[in-house]
């Protein structure tokens, strides 16, 4: 923490993160909101969006091996950016709609950071990576705390449906900016 070069790389992690999680903290419930779907529905989305996923992860892990990782970095945060867009603004509709939107929004925001992960560890000396690591770790926990906090008083979830969730859709968008930064 006292090492002034680290500062500008927990700053990365924190936007990095509060953006991705403004968005997951409140989804579940505006898609209720919206649409009236039930916890069933709801898991069938979060399944779908998983598997994807998980497969995403694995296909850009070897993707991020093979090419630089900057550059990958910037492609899957701009297309993390553009999908808390679509995300938070995403109309009633049918349940496949918003399954395919989740499950790109979750590809991108996690797929994400497997370059960023790669990129950190050149960050610290090696005999700093550790204490590094486990300060950054402390910044994402941090940021996924702060989060909930910024989109709930953004979100209003009643009776008559949800609203201002596009805001947290912004929200997402300027933290991801930040970080593409």
């Amino acid at each position: 923490v006292s090492n002034r070069g680290y500062i500008g790389a927990y700053a990365f992690t924190f936007f990095l993160v509060l953006g991705t999680f403004t968005v997951a903290s409140f989804i579940g419930p505006y898609l209720t909101a919206v649409n009236g779907w039930d916890e069933g529905q709801l898991s069938q989305i979060y399944f779908v969006a998983g598997l994807c996923t998980l497969a995403g992860m694995t296909v850009l892990g070897k993707l991020a091996d093979r090419v630089p990782r900057l550059p990958l970095f910037r492609v899957l945060g701009f297309a993390s950016l553009v999908m808390a867009l679509v995300v938070t603004n995403i109309p009633p509709g049918p349940l496949w709609v918003a399954t395919i939107a989740l499950s790109a929004f979750m590809m991108t925001a996690a797929g994400r950071m497997v370059p960023v992960q790669a990129l950190m560890l050149g960050v610290p000396d090696p005999k700093n990576r550790g204490a590094f690591l486990s300060v950054n770790t402390a910044v994402q926990h941090a940021s996924t705390g702060v989060a909930p906090l910024i989109a709930g008083s953004l979100v209003t979830i009643g009776d008559n449906g949800a609203s201002g969730f596009e805001n947290v859709g912004y929200v997402a968008a300027a933290t991801a900016a930040v970080a593409l930064v």
